[in-house]
């Protein structure tokens, strides 16, 4: 097998099976001071179960969604809750040569209703203040991650550009060729090329649309790299119903172990995984380089 990247699992659907509340629009970020313990726990397993890129919990530590919670200072609050998400992540990530934290960044709004959206002026201010305070806070990569809206996936990017840090940028998928705002696959890689990603991937979608997907991001120019991290979960994201009926990690693994023979090298779980997932991949793979290995 060629060598790939292991990312880790999903951080907020993970908390919520151990019993934290995580109501919205703040998710994972609001309860970064109050629940620190458990979200560190939460990235020593996923580094323990062999995970290379840990994901500090900022998906929704932005100022818009800090002032959709009503807070009064929403830029203070969004810039506290980045530092102390990086800090927990690189907490752990130092104790494991090699292990990177990557900043997630998200759409504005809602990633799977893409009319979730506050405007140009609006989603400008929100990525130039997450980005450089990602930056700041010492992140090793910006990680564009749940995107399904193509103006709003060019304007993060141009932002997320002028930063120095490597660049990797996800979508989601409503079909096997489609974002859900209805633009084309081609074109958002296209858009990906455009601003030198350095790598692209597909992520919180169902494993069906992403495996059809494959041949299409492996025949592009899009980018040096690619990759995917599905929902673990099969319940339709579209949806409002609760994530439910789990893959089980054995067959999370088959899936990624699948997507490395077909050319992915950025693996990892989204939305429904956990330690367990990752680490089950994990061994596969590690046992598959070593019959490799010895065939050679």
């Amino acid at each position: 097998m060629k060598a790939i990247t292991i990312l880790d699992g999903a951080m907020g659907s993970e908390l919520e099976s151990r019993g934290i509340n995580l109501p919205p629009p703040l998710w994972s970020a609001g309860v970064l001071f109050s629940e620190a313990e458990a979200i560190v726990k939460l990235h020593r397993e996923y580094a323990e179960a062999g995970a290379e890129i840990l994901t500090a919990a900022t998906f929704r530590a932005t100022r818009y969604a800090f002032n959709r919670s009503g807070k009064k200072n929403p830029d203070l609050e969004a810039k506290k809750a980045i530092q102390q998400a990086i800090t927990l992540a690189k907490s752990v990530a130092s104790a494991f040569p090699g292990v990177l934290v990557a900043g997630s960044i998200a759409p504005c709004g809602d990633s799977y209703r893409f009319e979730d959206f506050p405007g140009e002026k609006e989603a400008k201010k929100n990525y130039q203040h997450l980005i450089e305070n990602l930056e700041q806070a010492g992140a090793d990569l910006l990680l564009l991650e749940t995107f399904g809206r193509f103006d709003e996936s060019a304007i993060a990017l141009k932002i997320a550009r002028q930063s120095k840090l490597p660049l990797w940028f996800s979508i989601i998928l409503k079909d096997e060729q489609t974002l859900p705002d209805g633009s084309h696959i081609q074109d958002i890689l296209e858009l990906a090329n455009k601003f030198s990603a350095d790598a692209f991937l597909i992520n919180c979608s169902s494993p069906i649309h992403i495996e059809a997907a494959i041949p299409i991001l492996l025949n592009s120019q899009a980018a040096p790299r690619f990759g995917a991290y599905p929902n673990a979960g099969i319940s339709d994201p579209f949806s409002n119903e609760p994530l439910k009926k789990s893959l089980s990690p054995a067959r999370f693994a088959d899936i990624l172990k699948c997507w490395a023979d077909l050319g992915l090298d950025i693996l990892g779980g989204c939305c429904g995984s956990s330690p367990v997932h990752i680490s089950e991949f994990v061994n596969r793979y590690n046992k598959e380089k070593k019959n490799d290995h010895h065939k050679n």
